[in-house]
């Protein structure tokens, strides 16, 4: 998992062919005080590939305070201690990083509990399905 202080090494600085400093993130050219990044969100969109479970907070800010799923809304419920173990939202990678998903806000969704547990056996069926299918079209 990447850290903060690695962040250098996947963004490093850059410069216009005029000498002045680029966001690290977009290519930008940057405007005082700003010495790294153009924007807030270009800082975290850049945290959120780093690691988007560790910036839990940051990638629902993006994605919306809902399940992408079922769209209930959790902001509320959460807000007033009404949320129960199974809605709070959870990161879900569209393209799992095992099948070379990356982690930027495009890959990402935001589903509460049960839909990412129905989302997962969907995904482990199809999976399955396509093995078999594979096998016997190699017969």
């Amino acid at each position: 998992m990447a850290r903060i202080n690695d962040y250098g090494k996947m963004w490093p600085a850059r410069n216009s062919p005029e000498g002045r400093p680029l966001c690290r993130y977009c290519d930008m050219e940057l405007q005082k005080p700003r010495r790294s990044w153009c924007s807030d969100k270009c800082r975290d969109m850049a945290l959120i590939e780093l690691n988007p479970h560790g910036y839990r907070g940051i990638v629902i800010k993006y994605l919306g305070y809902k399940c992408f799923v079922c769209e209930v809304s959790l902001l509320q419920r959460e807000k007033y201690g009404e949320v129960p173990w199974n809605a709070k939202v959870e990161i879900h990678h569209i393209v799992h990083v095992k099948n070379g998903g990356d982690n930027k806000i495009e890959n990402l969704v935001g589903l509460c509990h049960d839909c990412h547990v129905h989302v997962h056996k969907l995904c482990r069926m199809v999976d399955k399905i396509l093995n078999e299918s594979q096998g016997e079209l190699m017969l």
